[in-house]
């Protein structure tokens, strides 16, 4: 009698974590988008982006959700991320919340990484400027804290909010197959 064992382990974790931005490219210094004001840059940058953002792990993939505030003057919102060779693509976001901050709306992007520790650039269409805006935000994994915080996660119900002594639920299943 032949039987093949495989287990699956499926860990998966939410936690929010600070964060820095940059308007100008952290590894050259230029901006991307052509603006010439690095320092205005750097402030609107970091009024726009929420302080705190979601980074789960799901069967061995990584999503990070931002919270992009000021929806009201901001459209067309796209995000790229940094791939392990410095190159930046293209990903797609999904729209999982929104909040108000600030007397306006702030709407929360998830989408998937493939490192939490590589930076993100998200391209925004400014109205008031009249042109797309691409900064740079890295996340602080440092300051990771077990849980989901304020963010709809697609992994954890809200009935069921992690804790700082359980981060991770495990789910591993056990399949057999039958001889052949």
């Amino acid at each position: 009698l032949y039987v093949s064992w495989a287990r699956r382990c499926v860990s998966e974790t939410a936690y929010t974590v600070g964060r820095t931005t940059s308007y100008a490219n952290p590894e050259t210094g230029q901006t991307v988008d052509g603006g010439t004001n690095i320092a205005l840059g750097d402030s609107m940058c970091e009024s726009i982006v929420e302080d705190s953002a979601l980074v789960e792990q799901s069967q061995g993939k990584t999503y990070v959700t931002l919270g992009i505030g000021l929806m009201s003057n901001v459209s067309d919102v796209r995000m790229q991320i940094q791939e392990t060779d410095g190159t930046y693509r293209d990903v797609e976001i999904t729209q999982t919340g929104s909040c108000e901050r600030d007397g306006d709306t702030c709407n929360h992007y998830r989408f998937e990484v493939d490192s939490a520790d590589n930076y993100i650039s998200p391209i925004l269409y400014v109205e008031p400027m009249g042109r797309d805006v691409q900064f740079f935000v890295k996340l602080d994994m440092a300051s990771a804290q077990a849980g989901t915080g304020k963010f709809v996660s697609e992994m954890i119900s809200a009935e069921e909010p992690q804790t700082e002594e359980e981060p991770q639920t495990e789910d591993c299943l056990l399949y057999t197959s039958p001889s052949p």
